[in-house]
């Protein structure tokens, strides 16, 4: 297929919006190759340097990611969240079709460091349970979280097997 332009958009653009339609409409999947350069060439009649401008616009997307050797291929989805007020990861993560887990890194009862204590607004050295997780979606992980709370506040939650159960409903169940 030649793609013809259209007035006032470059070429590249086109094939750049042409080929994030298809990952949009599920066409080119997480994970799957697209076509090589000398077939995109073929494909749009174009050049080598306007097949590599139009990849290169998404790769700087994040939509697609160029593997050395091997092709490039489309990105697996990406999460963004800004966090502020209340953020649950579990339900960011079911919100987007996937399943969350949890592996709980450390788990202990420590004195608040001078950023901590300043953060929850406790004196320094407060006795605060710091929960380390590692997030997961599916099996993929996506990020290690931390989470301090005041012990006083919160007494036995470093009894508690936050990799089995969430740590919000925890709270809001005590």
């Amino acid at each position: 297929m030649t793609a013809t332009p259209v007035a006032g958009l470059p070429l590249y653009r086109r094939i750049e919006a042409e080929l994030r339609q298809r990952i949009r409409d599920g066409d080119l999947r997480p994970g799957a190759q697209v076509a090589t350069e000398p077939e995109l060439m073929a494909e749009y009649g174009v050049s080598r340097a306007t097949v590599r401008q139009a990849l290169a616009g998404l790769v700087a997307g994040g939509l697609l990611e160029i593997r050395r050797g091997l092709g490039t291929y489309v990105s697996a989805r990406r999460f963004e969240h800004t966090i502020g007020g209340f953020y649950s990861f579990s339900r960011e993560i079911e919100r987007h079709g996937l399943k969350p887990g949890t592996r709980v890194l450390d788990l202990r009862t420590m004195p608040a460091p001078d950023d901590v204590a300043e953060a929850l607004g406790v004196p320094a050295g407060t006795l605060v349970v710091a929960l380390r997780r590692l997030r997961l979606a599916g099996s993929d992980p996506l990020v290690v979280e931390t989470s301090h709370l005041p012990a006083a506040r919160f007494a036995g939650l470093e009894t508690i097997d936050f990799s089995a159960v969430r740590l919000y409903d925890t709270l809001q169940e005590r």
